[in-house]
């Protein structure tokens, strides 16, 4: 069949074109879906201390072999570096199987772990909710274990060390936060019920504060509306947060200050909020603006300041109610609120707040 279409050297070079065109539209269309696709530089990613994980009584320690763990606030992966060793008198083949069945094995503890501390607002983290919910927490563990593995030349290493027989096993293991079958897919749509039933019964001993949506019928509407916006994208990049998968949006101030919130959980329709989830973090303004989730024309608001809220910094932005008016009237007209179609662009994660004002802050 091939031989019949080629008949002349132009055909073949006409079907080169052809192809080459299709390419470059499919890799267009692939930058256009994929926040994987923007430069790396401008994901927010926070590294996640490992020192309290209980790995079952055995001597595993995650500084000295490498274990680690991250949560990329821009792609939603939770991802961990699990380690396992094998002793005794095995060939390297044997060392490698052993050792990699307990690099698995730690790989979904650490999961388990680093993801149950994952705040879903600031203040009750996913382990928390699953207390509030316990029918949630078997499809947790399932999820869990539906772990993606990563076993590739850069992430697994196997190390036989000849002195003391030892064969050394890291693999890279991750889930997502956000996208079909994800955890914001499992927990997000309950925990929406579960905050607006907290935000009418104030009198419920809760480890976290609500913050409802602000009234903003005293705010007049001088606002010049464009009706042509596709997402929402915070420019909080002069500020340090503290992530969490729920942020809010909040205006006139911090709620402990009288300010409002115009944006948060309740906001999202609940069809789009376990694929979408709330909010992403970016480390920059042009990977912000980046993700499809806010489209190709989002409005972009100056970030005023970042809320802290019970003397924890959050990870929810302060901006103007004169801003906070014009995104309710920006989304009347179409709707990117209710989308979960928002982003923040922040500076880093900071990740302990000191007394005398000299952050420690998370590298990206």
């Amino acid at each position: 069949m091939f031989a019949t279409m080629f008949t002349k050297p132009w055909h073949y070079l006409k079907f080169l074109s052809v192809v080459m065109v299709l390419a470059s539209l499919y890799s267009l269309a692939q930058a256009q879906l994929s926040p994987a696709l923007i430069d790396s530089d401008d994901f927010l990613i926070e590294p996640i201390e490992l020192d309290d994980v209980d790995f079952g009584g055995t001597d595993l320690d995650g500084v000295e072999l490498g274990q680690q763990a991250s949560i990329n606030w821009s792609t939603g992966e939770v991802r961990v570096t699990g380690v396992g060793q094998a002793t005794g008198g095995m060939t390297p083949a044997q060392g490698r199987l052993v050792g990699g069945r307990r690099a698995r094995e730690n790989a979904l503890i650490l999961l388990n772990h680093v993801v149950r501390d994952v705040e879903i607002i600031t203040g009750i983290t996913i382990g928390d909710y699953l207390v509030q919910d316990e029918s949630l927490e078997a499809p947790f563990i399932e999820a869990i274990q539906a772990a993606q593995f990563i076993e590739d030349s850069e992430t697994s290493n196997f190390v036989r060390t000849a002195n003391i027989g030892t064969t050394t096993v890291t693999i890279d293991a991750s889930v997502q936060l956000y996208g079909e079958n994800s955890i914001s897919a499992l927990v997000l749509p309950g925990f929406q019920d579960f905050y607006a039933g907290a935000a009418v019964q104030p009198e419920r001993d809760l480890p976290f504060v609500v913050a409802e949506l602000g009234d903003h019928s005293w705010q007049a509407s001088a606002v010049q509306v464009e009706g042509n916006y596709t997402g929402l994208v915070i420019d909080a990049s002069a500020f340090g947060v503290n992530p969490a998968m729920c942020p809010e949006i909040m205006f006139g101030g911090g709620m402990e200050d009288g300010g409002q919130k115009i944006y948060g959980i309740e906001s999202v329709d609940r069809s789009q909020l376990g694929s979408r989830g709330v909010a992403t973090y970016f480390g920059s303004v042009t990977g912000a603006s980046s993700d499809p989730r806010v489209g190709d024309n989002p409005l972009v608001i100056q970030a005023l300041g970042i809320e802290e809220r019970n003397g924890v910094l959050t990870g929810h932005p302060i901006i103007s109610p004169e801003d906070a008016e014009r995104i309710r009237l920006e989304n009347d007209l179409t709707g990117f609120l209710e989308d979960g179609g928002v982003t923040v662009a922040s500076r880093n994660v900071i990740l302990i707040m000191t007394e005398d004002g000299t952050d420690v802050f998370a590298s990206r």
